[in-house]
């Protein structure tokens, strides 16, 4: 990583934590943004990512856990950047009689989560960490709930970062650092990573550190992705996607 975009980073992550705690606290805006994309759920995800799910033969986020279960494999998911838990609480209640999420772990800068919320979580194996994804803190953080929870790999690995990525909050130069942390961390039994990237991202960078994974089925998109909002306008931002394999 560079030094100077690392600590520019650090400065914009500190100044996002304090908006969105105000914001989450007192239902504010900041800008055009209000933050109700802390709270997107499957669906969501669904069409930020369709196109990278569909070169991977998935219809849907619950289609790539219920492959899993039918195969008598964990369903362990790691989401970065990712609000309150949303994500991961409307996939385990996808899973009508059976859990379909044997645990789940949200990395987000904020937890305004209220105390009955997080007793329904922990029921479920969800849990949610703040904590910002180009830190070595935060990944030591994510190996303790790994150790705890009993949890050696992830199956499922997803950053849907939306604004923190288009804003340059996550620089393009923490990429390499933030994949890294994921590869180690990741299943490799068809375990899953996908993520959005700047909408300027260089194509050519993205897919020289794809390549470096020998053996990996990978998929990268400039801008087919479905529409995500963000700041008031729709953004088509890109998505890669790589699959990890014996």
């Amino acid at each position: 990583m560079k030094l100077a975009d690392l600590l520019k980073s650090k400065r914009e992550i500190r100044k996002v934590t304090i908006d969105e705690k105000k914001a989450l606290r007192e239902g504010e805006k900041i800008g055009h943004e209000v933050w109700d994309i802390y709270y997107e759920k499957v669906r969501d995800y669904n069409v930020s990512f369709s196109e990278t799910l569909s070169f991977f033969e998935f219809n849907s986020f619950r289609d790539i856990l219920a492959q899993r279960k039918l195969n008598n494999l964990t369903t362990n998911i790691l989401d970065l950047m990712g609000g309150d838990g949303s994500f991961l609480r409307d996939l385990q209640s996808t899973g009508r009689r059976h859990k379909i999420l044997d645990s789940g772990l949200c990395i987000t800068l904020v937890d305004e989560r209220k105390e009955k919320l997080k007793a329904k979580d922990e029921e479920n194996n969800i849990e949610v960490e703040c904590g910002d994804i180009t830190s070595k803190k935060t990944w030591r953080t994510i190996d303790r709930w790994q150790e705890n929870n009993g949890v050696k790999n992830f199956d499922l690995v997803v950053c849907r970062g939306v604004g923190g990525l288009e804003t340059n909050i996550i620089p393009e130069s923490t990429y390499p650092y933030i994949f890294s942390r994921v590869w180690e961390r990741l299943s490799d039994k068809n375990g899953l990573f996908v993520s959005q990237l700047h909408s300027m991202a260089n194509e050519e960078t993205i897919l020289k550190l794809l390549s470096k994974v020998a053996g990996a089925k990978f998929h990268f998109q400039r801008s087919r992705s479905g529409f995500t909002e963000f700041d008031g306008i729709k953004n088509r931002l890109p998505a890669l996607g790589i699959v990890k394999t014996l």
